[in-house]
């Protein structure tokens, strides 16, 4: 018998992070949407990028504000990415729209963080919530495949019954401590 399981791995803080991974990707959502802008900066590190965020708080009509998105002056402050793109004015990469919120990740057997910028996957979400007794995503689980990487990824998304999740998870959700707002901040949500 092996000290260490055949499978070990270290803990990290990035685990925090539900990451889509090549294949099937099956989760459910478990806490309240957080909308938000983000871009990446360069890092303190050589060729090192970091993400940047900035939380929208729709208002009162849920209108999107104005002053949501990051301004161009603020991005260029922070060190923002440089495009790669020739035809980009700016010279630094777009910021992107992203869906944050608390999943529980079935493949990984726990809750984690997961943040969606693409908008191929954001407006059919938005879809199935729209739909009769769809509109709480915490009674039924999404799963995302994945294929291809880069400019060449393509997603499929589907979305399961209603169904309960199992009743461990259940227990472990209502003693889980975590901060989704820390990411907005730099921080882990779950420290």
């Amino acid at each position: 018998m092996s000290f260490l399981p055949a499978n070990y791995e270290m803990p990290t803080k990035s685990d925090q992070f539900m990451k889509l991974e090549t294949g099937n990707n099956k989760f459910r959502i478990l806490s309240d949407l957080y909308e938000g802008y983000l871009f990446f900066a360069e890092g303190e590190k050589e060729g090192q990028t970091v993400p940047v965020r900035k939380r929208v708080i729709r208002d009162a009509n849920g209108e999107i504000p104005k002053n949501a998105r990051f301004k161009l002056e603020e991005m260029i402050a922070l060190k923002a990415k440089k495009s790669t793109d020739k035809k980009s004015i700016t010279g630094i990469e777009e910021q992107k729209y992203f869906w944050l919120f608390l999943v529980y990740n079935h493949l990984k057997k726990r809750f984690q963080v997961l943040e969606i910028s693409q908008i191929c996957l954001i407006k059919p979400m938005q879809a199935k919530m729209k739909k009769k007794n769809f509109d709480d995503p915490s009674k039924y689980d999404f799963e995302i495949s994945k294929a291809g990487s880069g400019f060449g990824t393509e997603y499929i998304l589907d979305s399961g019954l209603l169904e309960e999740l199992p009743e461990e998870v259940l227990e472990e959700l209502k003693t889980l401590k975590y901060n989704i707002e820390a990411v907005f901040e730099g921080g882990y949500p779950m420290e």
